[in-house]
């Protein structure tokens, strides 16, 4: 399929632009956006393999991502209580740094270009990001809270955070969202939004997005969208078409990299 990769680009900058005032355009965060801010691998698959060999399961190697995350859901995740998967992940997780990405965003939500934050990560990088900012916090389906005295934007972290301790790893968590919650994305995901870094496997989070077909999305990821691999891409596709926007997908190093499309 045809993409005009620069084509794409210069559309979004006139979306985000267009869009200003209407105060709902929304970006969402996926593990890929917080991969450069450590020299550690803390993608998904990285933290699950870790954390199998911590457990004393080798030759892994070679195992396909769905083998992997059965055998850390069955192994590492289940049987743990909340305090301890919360030690666990933060052993992992503890001490990114913002990168020029992260720093640019702040830039993009000071500036009234971004109102809405939504992310699947646990780590704490954007909190690190919009320190001094004043913003509105939820973390999974708990009430929002407020950052500073005149909120500007919102942060939402839908598969919870390590300061709560509260996480969606395992199949069932991720399945399907508390209603309100999902009720609370579907309003936030109505306007222009972006994709970063995500890879669209949360079926909760996939199917709580607004289907209201005004605004387009936009999905980036380094890696080029694969429009036949039905079995990873069809509900993305399908959102995707249903939003008026089969043509706005972004990728490679330019246009496809946290790091330099932001």
């Amino acid at each position: 399929m045809e993409n005009n990769l620069e084509g794409v680009f210069l559309r979004l900058g006139y979306a985000l632009r267009e869009a200003k005032n209407i105060k709902n355009t929304t970006i969402i965060l996926g593990a890929g956006c917080s991969l450069s801010s450590t020299k550690r691998d803390i993608s998904t698959y990285g933290i699950m393999k870790q954390c199998l060999i911590e457990h004393g399961i080798n030759n892994i190697d070679n195992i396909s991502w769905e083998e992997l995350y059965k055998k850390f859901i069955n192994i590492v995740w289940q049987g743990k209580a909340p305090k301890e998967r919360q030690q666990l992940l933060r052993s992992k997780l503890d001490g990114l740094k913002p990168t020029e990405a992260h720093l640019c965003l702040r830039s993009l939500v000071e500036r009234g270009y971004i109102h809405n934050v939504i992310t699947t990560n646990f780590d704490m990088l954007l909190e690190e990001t919009f320190k001094g900012l004043s913003y509105q916090k939820r973390v999974d389906d708990g009430d929002y809270s407020t950052i500073g005295i005149s909120p500007s934007f919102n942060l939402l972290k839908v598969h919870g955070d390590l300061d709560e301790g509260k996480f969606r790893f395992a199949p069932h968590e991720l399945v399907q969202l508390p209603s309100l919650l999902q009720k609370d994305i579907e309003e936030k995901t109505a306007g222009p939004l972006i994709f970063v870094g995500y890879r669209g496997q949360d079926i909760g989070l996939m199917n709580a997005l607004s289907t209201k077909n005004e605004y387009a999305v936009y999905w980036i990821d380094i890696t080029p969208f694969d429009y036949l691999d039905m079995y990873t891409t069809q509900n993305i596709q399908n959102f995707m078409i249903n939003r008026s926007s089969s043509g706005n997908y972004l990728y490679g190093k330019e246009f496809g990299d946290f790091n330099t499309v932001i």
